[in-house]
């Protein structure tokens, strides 16, 4: 193993006849390599770069004389201190693997030593990965979580006591810098409209305001108690003892008190749309008068708790109609014309996230995904271009819990980046490839990915005969005659679209192709849709019967497996 200076990590089989491996990139200093096993145990290796430190473990040997090994898995280690939750996780500048017989004895781990700045760290690794739970105490109760790019903190809303407010986290220390002053910068206990015992949060949004190609940005705030907010933030100079600079924060416009609350708010442009009750009203921002100006409202079926823009149209997440997609620059006379698509289906939706890649880039198609109370994931196909046609669901997903927010983000790590193009018929979800995520109310995440129709076929393939195995669903598994029992996937808009990751997970650690798919007629078809992924080149050259055939196609399976099961986080 090289480590260069340049933070690429090169691997060299055969000294001889050196053939390196491709170099993996974790940053951009010196890349410092560790041997991390013991002798004659499984090769695993630490690599500390950026104050980073990368566990690579999982080493395959080379299949072909000439071609180097790869160590299979890389997990990112943060250190932690387990009597300290809140505490950040401390920078890693070096690493030192202590002899086990001396400083622990407890199986799964390694005694390490960590060189931190000037301090020297004692810990265990954990060889076995797992989440890593880090506090952030707010000394309240959380309603509302954004994180604001230009101020390069968490803003939350909280309840303290029976009290809405605001706080400024700093995403790395986690000190609130956030000091609410009047408009002449005097420290107030709390910015005026936020004061009032009862009241809640329920809106919180950035709005970018451009006028004259000037650009001012600005918080908006809608509460239970029927306020609605625009704030003016400003970043302090550097602060006295070189910390984080405080963030100061004022009211810059507000509009008198409605008698319902606003559930949801969204700026865009010069103007912002907001919902009170069951009505999603339009207002822009004159400046001469200083003011919000009422421009437009128009009427939901149910409280709209998220809103959003696409293609230029606003769309409405409601309470009990699922979404409502508003044409808000219709003609003022024609009503009816506003209300331009909805879903056919009545969920009690929870959030939304609108799709967007390459193979989606039209204006005529888009996709939204709509997540629900009861467990449950559609998505809905937007036809733009024919106003007054309903979406149309084209895939089902039944989870085993229910998600509350849908988030994307470049999340993988460094030496993911850019090595993890779409294959074997993964779909790019966003513009920039990134991941889809789900947070749900068991605490726990789903990550999603989008098929075409020949790798769906194959891996709906795989978890049809899936279900009639006790292996891998030890609970639910169904009793039938396998050689008379027919997995032919079938394509239709419903629950059978969604492929199950979990699954295919038991799948590959299991090893368990070779034992599900062992009917002659099952290896033939699955060899058959093997064939269709990417016109055919996959398995090309593979042979002919008699000669590995059937291992060569069981090998690739479990290639592809890898790929959709690689690590996201």
């Amino acid at each position: 193993m090289l480590g260069t200076r340049s933070g690429e990590v090169i691997n060299l089989t055969n000294l001889r006849h050196p053939r390196p491996a491709p170099a993996h990139r974790f940053g951009v200093t010196t890349a410092d390599i560790t041997v991390a096993d013991e002798l004659g145990q499984h090769a695993t290796v630490l690599v500390s770069c950026d104050s980073n430190l990368v566990l690579l473990s999982s080493y395959r040997p080379p299949l072909s004389e000439g071609v180097a090994g790869t160590f299979k898995a890389m997990t990112q280690v943060w250190p932690v201190d387990v009597s300290n939750p809140t505490a950040p996780s401390p920078s890693v500048d070096s690493v030192t693997v202590l002899p086990r017989n001396l400083f622990s004895e407890q199986e799964g781990t390694t005694p390490l030593l960590i060189f931190s700045g000037s301090r020297v760290l004692l810990v265990d690794l954990q060889l076995q990965p797992g989440p890593v739970h880090r506090q952030i105490p707010v000394e309240g109760t959380p309603l509302r979580i954004i994180y604001s790019h230009h101020l390069q903190c968490l803003i939350v809303a909280v309840n303290k006591g029976d009290w809405p407010t605001l706080m400024f986290l700093d995403p790395d220390t986690g000190e609130d810098v956030g000091v609410p002053t009047d408009k002449n910068g005097t420290p107030l206990p709390s910015i005026p409209g936020l004061g009032k015992q009862g009241d809640r949060i329920f809106g919180l949004a950035e709005w970018e305001y451009t006028k004259d190609s000037n650009v001012w940005r600005f918080l908006l705030i809608s509460t239970r108690e029927g306020r609605l907010m625009v704030i003016s933030t400003e970043q302090e100079g550097q602060s006295v003892d070189g910390g984080r600079p405080k963030i100061r924060y004022w009211v810059r416009f507000k509009k008198p008190s409605f008698e319902r609350p606003i559930y949801s708010v969204l700026g865009c442009n010069e103007g912002i749309f907001y919902c009170v009750g069951q009505t999603v009203h339009w207002d822009v921002l004159d400046t001469a008068e200083k003011k919000l100006k009422p421009m437009k409202s128009f009427d939901l079926g149910s409280p709209a708790t998220s809103l959003r823009m696409a293609n230029g149209k606003i769309v409405a997440l409601t309470n009990r109609d699922s979404i409502e997609i508003i044409d808000y620059l219709a003609d003022e006379g024609d009503e009816s014309s506003a209300l331009i698509h909805v879903d056919p289906r009545a969920r009690n939706a929870v959030h939304l996230m609108e799709i967007a890649g390459p193979q989606l880039d039209e204006p005529q198609s888009s996709l939204i995904m709509v997540c629900d109370r009861e467990c449950g994931v559609g998505g809905l196909w937007v036809p733009w271009r024919a106003p007054g046609k309903d979406c149309e669901p084209v895939f089902e997903a039944e989870l085993p819990a229910s998600i509350r927010k849908f988030r994307r983000g470049r999340t993988r790590p460094c030496w993911e980046q850019g090595r993890h193009p779409p294959r074997f018929g993964r779909l790019a979800g966003t513009v920039d490839d990134a991941e889809i995520l789900g947070i749900c109310l068991d605490g726990s995440m789903q990550h999603f990915s989008f098929l075409n129709v020949e790798i769906w076929r194959t891996l709906r393939f795989i978890q049809n005969l899936a279900l009639t195995s006790s292996e891998l669903y030890p609970f639910t598994y169904e009793t039938v005659d396998l050689v008379e029992f027919d997995p032919e996937p079938r394509l239709d808009a419903g629950p059978e679209m969604h492929v199950d990751g979990d699954m295919l997970r038991r799948c590959l650690e299991k090893r368990a192709l070779e034992r599900l798919i062992a009917c002659p007629s099952h290896v033939s078809r699955f060899a058959e849709l093997l064939d269709e992924l990417e016109d055919g080149r996959l398995t090309a050259d593979f042979g002919v019967e008699g000669h590995g055939l059937r291992e060569k196609y069981f090998a690739l399976a479990y290639d592809i497996l890898e790929y959709f099961l690689s690590p996201v986080l």
